[in-house]
Order: structure tokens, then sequence, then C-alpha cells
């Protein structure tokens, strides 16, 4: 640009700001008139180029143009709605470029209080965005103090605090509490919004009370930029400068800003409560091991450096890995701290719910994929009460998967199992040996860890069940004896052999005494004798098998590794007599054994 273009532009612009002087003047004091469009546009491009050629030949931060500032705040824009004039450009220039130190200082606070923030306007179903807000109240100063006597980081005067039941006291000024003055002015934002439906005016509400936007919204639809020009001068330059902060921030890493990092005692905190009493922070400093200026910064409420005595527990705000050590999961916190990743920690929080997670999910605006990679979980991750996870500063980009941890799959498994091979009556003992079984199943190599193994019941031998206790295996073999007994009578009586157990005796007639007929037999007759005859066989058979089914049963029984154990002991318990009754009955097993052979 040439010397003749410079001054033509600049005189251009002398003008422009004479003429808006002189016509702002010329109005009533209450009355500030709104540029049209077209005036304003043309004021914005030139004040741009001028300020960009008056910079450095060569800055060592980048410039954008006004295309680069609409796109981005259009970017912005969601439930409050962005726009670029003006005002707002002037002030994104002093943050970005003309005061950049201080920018970055302020960016360094926002490491300490911004999780805070964002909770709490989470709980009231607030824009994130509002937690730009104390950096124009009070530039995240917690001790900041106005003219008007507004205190703290949200700037509430003592009407206002108190109404949203902060308590102001010569010793203790909750306007100044990080966490309680955050609840307040959630609330009071919350509150403001549903009463005009606008977050532009909103803001103006807190600023200079809703009593004055009253006055000129008067119940009608109307939205800031419709009643700008009628409200407090400071009133109209807040919203805009509201904007510009919240770019300013938004968007500093393109600016090339860099934070001042704040040490992590800072930065991670927590909280606990301090059983009722009087409490000097030098006390506290020494209980916890922390130095008193940091405990000072963490609880600035406290103005007279003690916590007062009072009848409900009092918060105290302290680092977070002095909370862990307190509550009990001191290494799940250095498990989180010991991991190596360049995306540095936000915040650490314990849940012990689904639902907290996903508020913490909805506060810090980041997806489980988020939660997975930042903490190194796998990708069916539940949560389980107590659990401590981290929420980092950059969200993970959408083309990472995570990888599902792979379970081990059991192929087959070899189960030792024990067989009884023999009895040895003189020693009263079984003598056993080691059967090994694959399992190739897929039931049954999961439940291969069970203590019990369940033995199936095979209907086909009518196996009974597993008998535990001596009292039972003595009821047992006295039930084989009287059932080997009435077996040996069955068979001395064959025509009473297939009477059924459960008959009457003394009403039940014998088939050869149900009819008598005269003559010879029919055919019929001859076929059903015949029937009969096989059927009383097939019966008497049946009762010959029972025996050698009774015997073969304790084989079939003990062949899990548990009954061949239990077995093994009861059997080395018994007394003589037992183990003659037993080898009584298996002699009578082996006679009806050597009968049936020589009936076959």
């Amino acid at each position: 640009m040439n010397l003749n273009q410079y001054i033509l532009k600049l005189s251009l612009f002398l003008f422009l700001t004479f003429f808006v002087s002189v016509f702002c003047f010329a109005t009533e004091p209450d009355e500030f008139p709104e540029l049209d469009e077209e005036l304003s546009e043309l004021l914005i491009n030139e004040m741009g180029e001028l300020m960009n050629d008056c910079s450095d030949s060569d800055p060592d931060y980048p410039i954008f143009t006004d295309a680069h500032y609409r796109a981005r705040l259009l970017e912005m824009s969601g439930d409050i709605q962005y726009r670029l004039t003006s005002t707002i450009k002037n002030h994104i220039i002093h943050r970005t470029e003309k005061y950049r130190s201080a920018t970055e200082r302020t960016l360094g606070l926002t490491d300490m209080y911004f999780p805070i923030f964002e909770e709490y306007l989470a709980r009231k179903d607030v824009p994130h965005h509002l937690k730009y807000l104390p950096i124009v109240e009070s530039n995240l100063n917690a001790v900041a103090k106005s003219h008007a006597s507004a205190v703290g980081l949200w700037q509430f005067i003592s009407g206002t605090g108190k109404l949203y039941g902060l308590k102001i006291a010569s010793y203790l000024d909750e306007r100044s509490d990080t966490h309680k003055a955050s609840n307040a002015a959630a609330t009071m934002l919350a509150n403001l919004y549903k009463r005009y439906n606008d977050w532009p005016l909103a803001l103006c509400a807190y600023n200079c009370g809703p009593g004055r936007v009253d006055k000129y919204v008067k119940g009608n639809d109307k939205k800031f930029w419709d009643i700008k020009h009628l409200l407090p001068r400071e009133t109209q330059l807040y919203v805009p400068y509201f904007m510009a902060v919240a770019y300013s921030y938004e968007f500093h890493h393109l600016h090339e800003l860099k934070p001042r990092r704040l040490p992590s005692d800072l930065v991670l905190t927590d909280t606990i409560h301090l059983e009722p009493g009087y409490y000097s922070l030098s006390q506290l400093s020494a209980k916890y091991k922390i130095g008193k200026d940091t405990l000072k910064r963490l609880n600035p409420g406290y103005i007279r450096n003690y916590v007062p005595s009072s009848s409900s527990k009092s918060i105290l705000v302290l680092p977070a890995r002095i909370v862990a050590g307190l509550r009990n999961y001191k290494k799940q916190f250095n498990d989180i701290m010991a991991m190596k990743t360049e995306n540095p920690i936000k915040c650490i929080r314990r849940v012990n719910s689904e639902e907290e997670l996903k508020f913490f999910m909805k506060a810090h605006r980041f997806s489980r994929n988020d939660l997975l990679f930042w903490n190194g979980l796998p990708s069916d991750y539940s949560v389980k009460q107590g659990d401590v996870i981290a929420v980092r500063k950059y969200f993970v980009p959408k083309d990472i998967v995570i990888k599902k941890k792979e379970r081990i799959k059991i192929k087959a498994v070899s189960v030792p199992s024990l067989k009884v091979i023999a009895f040895d009556h003189d020693l009263h003992k079984t003598v056993t040996t080691p059967v090994y079984l694959n399992l190739k199943s897929k039931k049954l190599s999961q439940n291969v860890y069970s203590n019990a193994v369940t033995v199936k019941k095979n209907k086909q031998n009518n196996i009974p069940p597993l008998k535990t206790t001596k009292e039972e295996t003595i009821s047992e073999i006295s039930t084989n004896r009287s059932r080997a007994r009435r077996l040996r009578n069955n068979h001395s009586s064959p025509r009473e052999s297939h009477i059924p157990k459960n008959s009457n005796s003394k009403a039940y007639k014998k088939p050869e005494m149900l009819a008598v007929k005269v003559g010879p037999p029919s055919d019929k007759e001859k076929l059903a004798k015949k029937t009969q005859k096989n059927k009383d066989l097939s019966e008497k058979n049946i009762s010959k098998n029972s025996a050698i089914k009774n015997v073969t049963t304790l084989k079939i029984d003990i062949q899990s590794k548990e009954q061949a154990v239990i077995r093994a002991k009861n059997y080395s318990k018994r007394s003589p007599e037992e183990s003659a009754a037993l080898s009584e009955l298996n002699k009578n097993a082996d006679k009806l054994k050597n009968k049936q052979k020589n009936n076959k």
C-alpha cells in the first residue's frame, strides 16, 4: 500500500468516527442509536484493513480476516447466536493480538475453574459457553471486588448472593467459594432464561438487573439486538464483550495462544466434609501436608484464615491426590497419573453408577469412545461402584477404534476322575485309579472351575441319588439285603412273581382263578394263554435282572471324583459286621447271576 492510499483510508476512518460521535452526542443521553447495516459493514472492513496494515511487518502470531471470524462464530452458534460486529472484532483483536500475555495467564486459570463451572452449569441445563462469563466479570479472580461491591468469580452483590443462598459474614463470604458461587450463578442464569427465552437478554439481566430489561421487553417476543440501543451503555457493550471473550478462548489454539500451566494441586482438586468444629488453615495445612498458600487459594471463601464452627459439615477443597488417600482410592489415582500420554488430564472423578457417568459425559461433552481411550478400558466396560475415571482436555478422533478385550477360549480340559476297581475287605477300603476325561463341550469347559461335579441321572438304569453319610450308606445296605431276600422268595414261587408290590393281598386274585371254562380252548384263548406265558416269563427275567442292576449301581454311582472320595471314606469306617453284610450281598448276587445263566 502506498502513502496516498494509506492517508486516504485514515482520513475516511477519522471522518466516520467524527460523524458517529457527533450523531451520538446530538441524541438524548439515555438513547444510543444503532448504525445501519451498510455503514457498520464499511466501518468493520476499513478498520480491519487499517489495523492489519498498521501492525508489525512480521508478527509472531497469525492474523485472520473477517471471513474467518464469521465462520468460527457461526460454528460456535447454537443456543447462543453469535455475530460479528465492529465492537466484537475489536475485542477479539485486543484479546488475541494486543494483550496476548494477559490472555495466556487467564487461559492457565481456566484449567483450575472450568471443570467445576461446566458441571454446575450442566446440572441446570445452562449452555457450557456461559463458563466464559466469569472472565468477563472478574477475569477469574476469586476475590475480585467491583466498585458496586460485587465480589467473587461471578460478581454477586450482597443482596443477590443472599437471595440465592450464599452466606456473607465478617469471617465467611461464599461469593468467593468456587463451588457454591457457581451453583448460585447457574441457578440464576437458568431462571433468567426462563423469563426471557433468550440467552443474550439473560446476560443483560445478569449485568444490569431484570427490572431494566423488563422495562424495554414489556412481555413482547424481543431479542437483545432489537432493544440493544435502549439499554444502558455498559450493558450494550456487555454482550458483545462476552461473545468476543468466548471466541478468543474457544479458538485460542488457532491464534497460537499458550496457557500458563498451573501446579497439578490447583488443577486436580476434590472436596471433603469437615466435622463440625473450629479449624484454622494453619492446622489444616499441617494435617494434610499442603502449603498454606495453596490451601488458601483453593478455599478463598474463608476470609479470616479459619473454618468457622457450625452445626453443619463445612466443605474443604483439597488436591485430588490427598482426597484419594483419605477415601481409599489412592492406587486407582496413581494408575491414572502413571499413564503416559500427551493428552493432559482435565479432571479426575469418581463414579458409582451409570447415571453419574452419563452426567459427567454431558457436563464435559465427551463420548464413551473418549472415555475408553483415555482410561485404557475395554469396549465392554461397565461402571462399578467406586470406579475412578480421568477426563482429558482433547477429544479422541472419530476414526480410532477401541479394541475389545479378548477372553481366553477353553478348547479342551483334562479333568482327573477316580474310578473304583476293587474293595479290600481286610483293610476296609476301596482301591481306585485316576481316569482322565477330555471336556470338549463348551458348557462343561465354562463350569470346569466349579467345586461340585453334577452327575446326570441315568434313566435307563435308574441310578439312585448319591449317599454322602454313613447312616445313609448303612440304610442302603439294609435295603439291598431286604430286596435280595424278596427276590429269593419270588424266585422260589414263580407263579406269584408277577403280583404288583402295592396291591392288596386279600383283594388280589390269581389269574388262574379269574375264569373257568368247560371244553376245548379256542384259538383266541390259546393266543391269550401264550401271550400271558410270555409276559410271565418276561417279568420273571426282569425280577432276576433287578438283582444284577442293584449290584452294579454302586459301580455306576461313583464315576465322578467326589463320589469316589466320599465312598472311599465311608467304607473305610465300616465295622466288620457291615463289611460281612456287604460280602453276603455280593455272594447272593453271584448266585443269582449263575442261576440266570443256567436258565438261559
